[in-house]
C-alpha cells in the first residue's frame, strides 16, 4: 500500500511537470530542427563544392541584448506567479517558467560559443576542443556554467567580437 501511495504521488508530480513545460518541447524541436538542417545543408555543400568550408564557426556567435530582457522577463512572471495577487498565477508560471527554459537554450548556446572561443584562443586541437564541447553540455553543473558564461559574455565581450558593426554577407 505504501509504494501505490509513492507511485500516485511519483506520476502526480510528472504530470505537473509536464503541464507546466510542454511548450518548452517546441523550443527544443525546433532548435533540433535548425540543427540538422545547417549539418544537412554544410554536408550537401562539401559534396557538391569540394573545397567548400564551412564560414560559420560557433565561437563566432553572439547574441543580441533583447534575450536578457525576456530572462528578466520570465523571472518577473515566476514572481508574480508565487504571489498570487492577479489571480493567473498558473498562467504566470506557465510562461515564466517556460521563458526561463528557452533562454538557458539561447544563454547555454551563448556560452558554449565563448567557451569555444576562448579553446580556439588558447590553442587547443580541434577535435580536443569539440570533446570539450560536448561534455560541456552533457553535464548538468557544466551546463548551468555554460548559461551563466553566456549571460555574463554579452556584458564583458570575452571573445572580442565586433558588435553592432554589420559582418558583409557571402
Amino acid at each position: 500500500a505504501q509504494s501505490d501511495v509513492t507511485s500516485k504521488a511519483q506520476l502526480q508530480s510528472w504530470k505537473n511537470l509536464f503541464l507546466l513545460f510542454w511548450p518548452s518541447n517546441y523550443v527544443a524541436s525546433a532548435a533540433g530542427i535548425v540543427i540538422c538542417s545547417w549539418l544537412g545543408g554544410l554536408f550537401a555543400l562539401r559534396r557538391v563544392v569540394a573545397s567548400a568550408r564551412s564560414t560559420f564557426s560557433l565561437a563566432e556567435f553572439d547574441l543580441p541584448l533583447w534575450p536578457v530582457g525576456l530572462l528578466i522577463a520570465g523571472i518577473a512572471l515566476l514572481a508574480l506567479s508565487m504571489s498570487g495577487t492577479f489571480g493567473l498565477s498558473d498562467a504566470f508560471r506557465l510562461v515564466g517558467a517556460n521563458v526561463l527554459l528557452s533562454m538557458r537554450f539561447v544563454f547555454g548556446l551563448q556560452g558554449l560559443a565563448t567557451f569555444e572561443g576562448v579553446l580556439r584562443r588558447k590553442g587547443v586541437e580541434r577535435p580536443l576542443a569539440i570533446f570539450l564541447c560536448v561534455v560541456m553540455v552533457c553535464i548538468d553543473m557544466a551546463t548551468f556554467v555554460l548559461v551563466a558564461l553566456g549571460l555574463v559574455d554579452i556584458w564583458a565581450n570575452f571573445r572580442h567580437l565586433q558588435r553592432g558593426v554589420a559582418r558583409p554577407s557571402d
